[in-house]
């Protein structure tokens, strides 16, 4: 299988390229953002490990690159070690095909990206659940009205960042009454009283 490790950390990019070569798997690793579309380009990829922060850069830019739209890896697993469910269930709305947190054992990830491709096969993209070791789907973990929506999470972004009610309205080109029953939403999905909180 040909394999593309897309991760700006070396040591977890060339541990887990050597552990694979190990296993008779081609694998082209990339540091950069940049890189990673030039090697999409060149090579058809069965199995794309992207990590999410890439120096500043997101590494779900790959999978929006209208230009690599006919050069998508058959599987994309997001590798991450955040644990923000609206930042995950983002990632796969986004494109990627599961979520394999970084925080466990090495072996258990190795399994984790030989599992994946198996598991998605076209279906609901999966989140991988350490205590059953195994992929489950998105709705199944994060049940529909748990976690934001595409437009809250756009809302949250700025909420985040500091921004007023009037000004993410003016950002989003929304009403101030949209943003704020927006705001009401996101503080009880994420089981807060106030904004300052939901952070």
């Amino acid at each position: 299988m040909n394999i593309l490790i897309v991760d700006d950390h070396p040591l977890v990019a060339v541990g887990l390229a050597d552990r694979l070569r190990t296993m008779g798997h081609n694998v082209v690793v990339s540091h950069t953002i940049d890189d990673a579309s030039h090697q999409l380009r060149d090579l058809r990829f069965e199995l794309c490990v992207l990590d999410l922060d890439m120096g500043g850069r997101r590494g779900t830019e790959i999978l929006a690159d209208p230009g690599l739209s006919d050069r998508q890896p058959d599987c994309v697993v997001i590798l991450s070690g955040t644990g923000d469910r609206d930042e995950i269930v983002g990632v796969l709305d986004e494109g990627a095909h599961a979520f394999l947190p970084k925080n466990i054992p090495f072996e258990d990830v190795v399994d984790g990206l030989m599992a994946a491709p198996e598991a998605y096969r076209g279906g609901e993209p999966g989140i991988w659940v350490q205590e059953v070791r195994a992929y489950v789907p998105l709705g199944v973990v994060y049940p529909r009205g748990s976690t934001l929506s595409k437009r809250e999470r756009e809302v949250f972004r700025l909420l985040r960042r500091g921004y007023s009610d009037k000004a993410i309205a003016q950002e989003l080109r929304r009403s101030v009454h949209t943003i704020r029953v927006q705001i009401r939403s996101i503080l009880r999905k994420r089981g807060t009283a106030r904004r300052r909180e939901s952070h």
